[in-house]
């Protein structure tokens, strides 16, 4: 839901209070989603932009259901290495509470088996520097040359 993202900034930009959040948004809601808005807004004590925020992913949140951590646990690289870093950092910019440790888990385990063996050596101490390793990695070319066949040796 960008659109969150997005309020957000504004919300920023204008210093806009928690107060003035709930009518803004009581103005910018239509259709179904202003009715739905006007129900939660009766049964809610002390409204906040926080709790009508997860009110709103869970109410209107679609296909794209459950946790951060759920869908950092799930990411996985299919394509190019920039393609899962973008991915990857959009979650990031999410997760509140997680270590540099815990990112660094979450990143490796959705890079791609023979990337993440090239990598890994490199013994990076952030998620920076493995987005890094992982995207020089690729651009060298070794990860197509292993899978090729030709980056193992036999004896003869």
């Amino acid at each position: 839901m960008g659109w969150i993202g997005r309020a957000e900034k504004f919300f920023a930009l204008q210093n806009v209070t928690e107060r003035e959040k709930m009518k803004l948004m009581y103005i910018c809601m239509e259709g179904g989603a202003n009715y739905w808005f006007r129900f939660w807004r009766k049964k809610v004590k002390n409204p906040t932009w926080a709790t009508l925020t997860e009110a709103m992913v869970r109410r209107f949140g679609g296909r794209h259901r459950g946790t951060i951590f759920e869908k950092l646990a799930t990411v996985r690289q299919r394509g190019a290495v920039e393609e899962y870093v973008q991915e990857f950092e959009v979650l990031v910019a999410q997760a509140a509470g997680v270590t540099e440790e815990q990112f660094l888990g979450y990143f490796f385990a959705g890079l791609q088996e023979e990337l993440r063996d090239l990598v890994r050596p490199f013994d990076p101490c952030d998620l920076l520097t493995a987005m890094e390793r992982a995207r020089d990695v690729e651009q060298s070319g070794l990860v197509a040359r292993m899978s090729g066949g030709g980056g193992t040796m036999k004896g003869g």
